[in-house]
């Protein structure tokens, strides 16, 4: 019986291009005593998935559009990128 978050286990990943890898993570982590494994997934807004954002109340947008585009104004006129990670947002 799990009665706390210490109980849990966390998955990080730069991509889920392959469920298979992420099941059989998740498995590992329930054999292991994790009674929480997959609470939230965190997917940026630069590619679609309001699809599967409507099939999961999991699916968490991480909105980075704007620093991805402020990077690419910085690059291209030589301009310092130390500020890009100011006001990063979650959209619930």
């Amino acid at each position: 019986m799990c009665d706390s978050d210490q109980d849990s286990g966390n998955i990080q990943d730069d991509i889920i291009d392959d469920v298979v890898s992420f099941v059989t993570a998740t498995e590992t982590l329930k054999e292991r005593g994790a009674c929480k494994v997959v609470k939230q997934v965190d997917v940026t807004n630069i590619i679609a998935h309001e699809i599967q954002k409507l099939r999961s109340f999991k699916i968490k947008t991480v909105g980075i559009s704007m620093v991805v585009s402020k990077a690419i104004r910085c690059i291209l006129n030589a301009e310092s990128m130390s500020t890009l990670l100011r006001n990063i947002v979650v959209d619930n």
